[in-house]
């Protein structure tokens, strides 16, 4: 992962907590939050208060929950806002915190000059028994702690407002001393605008959860029924008697052609027509996993388009079957001749699916990573990298050098991060 790191292409973003002051405001919101805190001095967080090196420590990636329903964030500052999320438990995490941030910037500000602020983000579900009890959420609630800090607040308005009014309260040397211990152990407290109200977040039409080993929650159907697709086989056999609503294994034949009979996903040949340098990266990615394969060891970068071609010639027992087909295509469709989709062999098909243009960002963004897991045999490393970013990092793990650092090499000036996803 150096290369990544190196190539800012993992970790940046993250925060450092390095000072005894954070580290302490950070331990003390997990403890808020039933969360046994850390043991290290310095580490760094994403943009929902998430550490790699809290969660190597812990030996546990999802130590920031409560169970599958509920899973909580720490914001120790403002500078978190639009921030990398690099463990997401949902797919719409990064667009819930920029919705909180929206709302309470502010707050934000003003807070977490004192304390850090903990999340709880509750789907108003204490347990889920089985998948198909995500289809119950629709929305989620997000509840903030922050100590004591808002409570007293309000404590000490209250207490300043009873003094204004009461003439005589001051002679009360009770009150009195409820005003200074106060006023000593917060401060002024009366102008700074740390009141956080709980925020409903309903932004949830479509999505990915890990929960139950990773469940895709789709709504945008065309006879209003709601789908299901999980990864875990045998929980997908217990989702068979949902009424109304569709429930597919990731890897059942029939999802695909389901996928596109609703017309969520589709192989648009005439969009590649008008976009062909899409298909000459699938083939030039196709080129680089198999010429990587062949030699592990190679500098990919450094190959002139005759060298390429010549190792290409050497690796070409590895290159996918549909990689021929593919140049056909690109031909064919150069010449303005546009075959029907259904003449292409079934892996072909599979690797040029695409979202729909017509959905919903959001959604389509849920479809690219569901993509991503049904394209086998072949997966845009640009693609997985900029919508599953979990499962490129695991597949990076198992290439070759040679390949690693072409890949790493190629997303450096291809990849423009998405927003708001």
């Amino acid at each position: 992962m150096q290369r990544l790191v190196e190539a800012h292409l993992f970790g940046a973003g993250l925060i450092d907590v390095d000072t005894p002051v954070l580290t302490g405001r950070y331990n003390d919101c997990l403890q808020q939050l039933g969360i046994e805190p850390t043991e290290l001095q310095k580490f760094r967080i994403d943009g929902m208060g998430w550490s790699p090196e809290i969660a190597v420590e812990k030996n546990n990636n999802f130590y920031l929950s409560s169970g599958i329903p509920n899973h909580l964030a720490i914001i120790i500052s403002p500078d978190q806002n639009k921030k990398p999320i690099y463990f997401p438990f949902n797919s719409y995490d990064r667009r819930m915190m920029e919705a909180y941030f929206q709302e309470y910037g502010r707050a934000i500000e003003e807070i977490t000059r004192t304390v850090c602020i903990g999340l709880d983000i509750d789907q108003e579900i204490t347990q889920y028994a089985s998948p198909k009890d995500l289809l119950l959420v629709d929305y989620i609630i997000i509840r903030s702690i922050a100590g004591q800090l808002m409570e007293t607040a309000r404590e000490q308005r209250e207490l300043v407002a009873k003094f204004n009014e009461e003439p005589l309260a001051w002679f009360d040397k009770n009150f009195r001393g409820q005003i200074i211990r106060n006023a000593k152990n917060y401060g002024d407290l009366r102008f700074r605008r740390i009141e956080v109200t709980d925020m409903r977040f309903d932004d949830l039409r479509s999505f990915y959860t890990r929960a139950f080993g990773g469940v895709f929650i789709i709504r945008d159907i065309i006879d209003e029924s709601n789908l299901l697709v999980i990864e875990e086989e045998k929980l997908a056999s217990t989702c068979n008697s949902i009424k109304k609503d569709i429930c597919y294994w990731l890897n059942e034949p029939e999802l695909i052609t389901y996928l596109r009979k609703e017309n969520l996903i589709e192989c648009n040949l005439i969009w590649y027509q008008s976009n062909l340098k899409n298909l000459e990266n699938i083939k030039d990615w196709m080129i680089i996993d198999a010429i990587c394969q062949d030699d592990p060891s190679l500098d990919y970068s450094k190959l002139n388009p005759a060298s390429r071609k010549r190792r290409l010639i050497n690796a070409r027992q590895l290159m996918p079957e549909a990689f021929s087909e593919l140049e056909r295509l690109i031909l064919r469709l150069e010449h303005g001749h546009i075959p029907l989709a259904s003449d292409l062999s079934p892996e072909l098909q599979l690797i040029l699916l695409r979202p729909i243009e017509e959905q919903r960002m959001s959604s389509k963004r849920v479809l690219w990573q569901l993509i991503g897991k049904l394209q086998k045999l072949f997966t845009d490393p640009l693609i997985l990298y900029t919508y599953d970013k979990e499962d490129f990092f695991q597949q990076y793990q198992k290439w070759p050098e040679s390949k690693k650092a072409c890949v790493v090499h190629i997303l450096q000036r291809q990849y423009v991060p998405i927003m708001n996803s």
